[in-house]
C-alpha cells in the first residue's frame, strides 16, 4: 500500500476554514433552522409525498411494516421505505403534538450533517480554506437549504449519494478498498430512499480502476463483489417490494398508475428532452416557471447563474484521474437518464444530487481566486517590508557614517543652514 502524506494543519488556513464554516452555519441556521413551523403553512401535509412518508413512518413506529391505512385497508406506498426510516429517531424523541415536525427535523438533522461532513472532509485532505469556501457555497446553494427545510427525501437521498462519492475519491486517492465498498453501500442505501439513485452506478467503477496490485484474479473477485455488496445495501427495498408487489424490481408506481397509461407514456423517452431542456433554462435564465415543489418550501429557484458559471470555470481546473472518470461517468449517466424522464412528472429537485456534488467543482476557481489574493497581498506586505527594512538600513548607515567622515558640520551665520569643512 502507498504510504499516506501526513495531513497539513496551516494555522493561518484552518482558522479562515473554520470562520468560513461559522459563517454557512449562520446562514443555515437563519435560513433554515429558525423556521417555526407552527406559524407556516409547512405543516399542512395534503395529500402529496410528504403525507405517505409520514404515514409510513407512523406505521414502522407502531407495527414494523409500512403501509399507508386508507379506512379498513392497508396499502403499499408509491414510495420507498428509506426516508420514513429516518425519521423514526424524531418520531421517538418528539412528543406526540409535535410529531408531525419528524419530516422537517429530519431534513434539518441532515442538512447540518451534510455542510459539517463537506468541511471536515477537506479538513482531512489538509484543505481547510477549500473546505471552508464548499460549506459555504454549499449553505447558500437554493436548491440545497430549500430542501433542508421541507419534508420530502430529495436531500436525504443526495447526502447518501455524497459520501459515496467521498469515500470512492479517499479509497483511489488512499489505495484502501474498503473505502470502495463503504462508497457502495452508501450508494445502495440510496435506492431505499430515491429509486433514480441507480443512475449514479458508474461510480462503482472505482474498484476496476483501483491501482494494480497482486494478481488479476484478485483484481476480478473485488470487482465481482463489490456488486455484491451494492445489492445487499439495497437488499430492504427489493425485500419489501418482493413482499408487496411479488417482484424485486416492480414499485409503488406500478400498483398507483394503471398499467394502460404506463405502456402509452414511457417513463424514459428521448422526445422528453427538449421540454425538459426549456425547463432547465428558464431556471437558468430566472424566468418563472410553472409549481414545482421547491415552491412550497421556499422561492422554486434551485441554482442561479452565477453558480452555472463557476462551475463551467471549475471544469478547467480539474485534472483527469482515476476518479474524475468514475464520477463524470456517474454524473452524464443521471444526467442523460435524468433529462429524458416524463415531463409532467419532472421536477427540478430531481437534478438535487449532481447540483450538490458540483460544489465541488464550483470551489475550485473561488479558492484559485483566494490563493491568488493572498499571495498578491503577501507579497505586496513583503515588498513594502523589504523597502521599510531598506530605508531604515540607509538611515542608519548614512547616522552612524558621520563620525567617520572626513567631513564635519558646523553652523552657519544664515540660520537653519549648516556649512562643512575639512578635518586639518
Amino acid at each position: 500500500m502507498a504510504a499516506v502524506p501526513k495531513r497539513n494543519f496551516a494555522i493561518g488556513p484552518f482558522f479562515i476554514g473554520t470562520l468560513l464554516l461559522f459563517c454557512a452555519l449562520t446562514f443555515y441556521y437563519f435560513a433554515v433552522l429558525k423556521i417555526d413551523y407552527h406559524k407556516t403553512m409547512l405543516l399542512d401535509l395534503g395529500w402529496s409525498d410528504p403525507s405517505q412518508y409520514f404515514a409510513q413512518a407512523r406505521a414502522l413506529l407502531k407495527h414494523g411494516y409500512p403501509y399507508l391505512d386508507f379506512g379498513y385497508d392497508k396499502l403499499p406506498s408509491m414510495y420507498p421505505v428509506g426516508y420514513p426510516a429516518l425519521m423514526l429517531p424524531w418520531l421517538k424523541v418528539l412528543p406526540e403534538a409535535d410529531s408531525i415536525l419528524a419530516p422537517f427535523r429530519t431534513n434539518q438533522t441532515i442538512g447540518l450533517l451534510l455542510l459539517l461532513a463537506t468541511f471536515g472532509f477537506y479538513a482531512y485532505l489538509g484543505i481547510p480554506l477549500t473546505g471552508g469556501f464548499a460549506a459555504l457555497l454549499l449553505a447558500t446553494l437554493p436548491g440545497f437549504f430549500t430542501f433542508c427545510r421541507s419534508s420530502t427525501s430529495e436531500l436525504s437521498a443526495s447526502a447518501l449519494i455524497v459520501f459515496a462519492f467521498m469515500f470512492a475519491y479517499l479509497g483511489l486517492k488512499e489505495e484502501r478498498r474498503w473505502k470502495i465498498y463503504l462508497s457502495a453501500i452508501f450508494l445502495g442505501l440510496s435506492l431505499n430512499i430515491r429509486v433514480q439513485s441507480l443512475f449514479f452506478a458508474p461510480l462503482l467503477l472505482a474498484m476496476a480502476l483501483f491501482p494494480a496490485q497482486g494478481t488479476r484474479l484478485h483484481w476480478f473477485l473485488h470487482c465481482l463483489a463489490l456488486p455484491i455488496v451494492f445489492a445487499l445495501a439495497a437488499t430492504p427495498l427489493l425485500v419489501l417490494n418482493s413482499i408487496q408487489f411479488h417482484s424485486p424490481f416492480q414499485t409503488g408506481y406500478a400498483f398507483w398508475v394503471s398499467s394502460t397509461w404506463l405502456a402509452t407514456h414511457p417513463f424514459f423517452s428521448l422526445r422528453h428532452i427538449p421540454n425538459n431542456i426549456a425547463l432547465l433554462w428558464r431556471e437558468l435564465t430566472l424566468r418563472p416557471q410553472p409549481v414545482m415543489v421547491g415552491h412550497y418550501f421556499g422561492t422554486g429557484t434551485f441554482f442561479v447563474a452565477a453558480f452555472i458559471l463557476l462551475v463551467g470555470v471549475g471544469i478547467f481546473f480539474i485534472r483527469l484521474n482515476r476518479f474524475v472518470i468514475c464520477a463524470f461517468s456517474a454524473g452524464l449517466s443521471f444526467f442523460a437518464l435524468t433529462i429524458t424522464y416524463y415531463p409532467r412528472w419532472m421536477d427540478l429537485r430531481f437534478y438535487l444530487p449532481l447540483l450538490i456534488l458540483l460544489v465541488a467543482v464550483a470551489v475550485l476557481p473561488v479558492i484559485w481566486a483566494a490563493e491568488t489574493l493572498l499571495e498578491f497581498v503577501r507579497r505586496g506586505l513583503s515588498g513594502v517590508s523589504l523597502a521599510l527594512s531598506f530605508y531604515k538600513t540607509t538611515q542608519s548607515r548614512s547616522i552612524a557614517g558621520l563620525g567617520s567622515s572626513p567631513f564635519h558640520y558646523a553652523p552657519s551665520p544664515i540660520p537653519g543652514v549648516y556649512r562643512t569643512k575639512a578635518f586639518s
